[in-house]
């Protein structure tokens, strides 16, 4: 029963990292939105070539941090490489890590001087069987929205007892 209960919640991760890859855009006239979270992962593509995903999003005046990242085997080359593209797809700057070993990350800041939409291009090279991950954050992304939810409707408060009426005390004569 275990087992069938790890191969179901195995299938279920990868068809989540399957539905993930299948909404990265490789076009820059249509670049997906990026994810709330600001996180893009998923394994390396097939093929022996590199592949650029784009991504839009809105940022705000300020730092944006930045984290690259892969993992696999080792004696595997790969490469991730992010670059910040203006609101025409202008490079404005980039950075990449490279390497065989099992892991590699690195991080960096840009700082995002005017507020408006940016471009990501994130390109990437490696064996299918290796995952990379990019993570954007900082003061320059604007945090995620979560919907309101609707609060239930709360019982109204009680109304104040007044305080016991003081008796008449008899006057004593």
């Amino acid at each position: 029963m275990r087992q069938y209960l790890l191969l179901f919640v195995g299938l279920l991760v990868l068809q989540s990292a399957l539905v993930q890859a299948g909404e990265l855009s490789t076009s820059a006239l249509k670049p997906s939105p990026l994810d709330p979270t600001g996180a893009i992962n998923g394994p390396f593509p097939s093929g022996d070539g590199r592949i650029a995903y784009y991504f839009i999003a809105n940022l705000r005046q300020g730092e944006l941090l930045t984290q690259l990242s892969f993992k696999g085997r080792a004696g595997r080359e790969k490469r991730v490489e992010l670059a910040l593209l203006d609101s025409e797809a202008h490079l404005v700057s980039c950075y990449w890590i490279q390497g065989a070993e099992t892991w590699k990350d690195a991080i960096r800041s840009f700082p995002i001087e005017m507020a408006g939409q940016r471009i990501f291009r994130v390109t990437v090279f490696g064996p299918t069987t290796d995952e990379f991950r990019v993570e954007l954050g900082g003061r320059a992304l604007p945090p995620p929205t979560l919907a309101k939810a609707e609060t239930p409707p709360q019982a109204k408060p009680a109304a104040k007892a007044s305080p016991p009426a003081k008796k008449p005390s008899a006057k004593k004569k």
